[in-house]
């Protein structure tokens, strides 16, 4: 985790920084979760083929 130091001005520019990080946060979240769905559809697949090449034998 990189944490940058941002010299603040004003209130607003604050609130500001600290919406953006909560944005940024909120996106991080998402993409972890599509990503975890992602693997687990893999894995799906993965098993489903495993068990194909099982029968087959």
């Amino acid at each position: 985790m990189i944490v940058k130091y941002v010299k603040v001005r004003s209130l607003s520019q604050m609130q500001f920084i600290a919406k953006n990080a909560k944005i940024l946060i909120y996106l991080k979240k998402i993409l972890i979760f599509l990503y975890a769905q992602y693997a687990a559809v893999k894995i799906c697949i993965a098993k489903k083929t495993l068990i194909k090449q099982l029968a087959a034998l």
